[in-house]
């Protein structure tokens, strides 16, 4: 797996991780609840994030993991919320929040997120040791 395939899988544990702690907050809320557009914005914003960090992905097995990213609706969201962020209709973010939540929650958790941490760390120490092994 390229290193900066790392990298990104721990931006995108991150940005699921804080969708969940969105979609808890925002789940029981009716659009009517939800007159301060703020809620609409910032799970936007993390779709938005969450898009751009699969399109960074190198690794095909990775991509087609994380397919539902590039689903239309998905899209959709991104492109609105980084294009047109007036034109943004809460019941379609909030809809793709619990889709992508319900797709992924199981497969990131803290553990998940510190095993990859701990997965990169481990990388730069050994990049490190090879780089100073062939200075010797």
């Amino acid at each position: 797996m390229p290193k900066t395939d790392k990298v990104v899988l721990t931006k995108i544990a991150k940005y699921i991780q804080q969708l969940r702690k969105a979609h808890n907050i925002i789940k029981d809320m009716t659009d009517e609840d939800l007159e301060d557009e703020l809620y609409a914005y910032s799970v936007a914003q993390l779709i938005t994030n969450l898009k751009s960090a699969y399109e960074m992905l190198k690794c095909e097995q990775l991509q087609e993991r994380y397919k539902l990213l590039r689903q239309p609706s998905i899209v959709r969201i991104r492109n609105i919320a980084a294009h047109d962020y007036e034109a943004l209709n809460w019941g379609i973010v909030k809809n793709g929040c619990k889709r992508i939540v319900e797709e992924y929650t199981e497969k990131y958790n803290e553990k998940s997120i510190e095993l990859i941490e701990d997965q990169e760390k481990s990388s730069l120490e050994e990049d490190l040791l090879d780089r100073l092994e062939m200075r010797e």
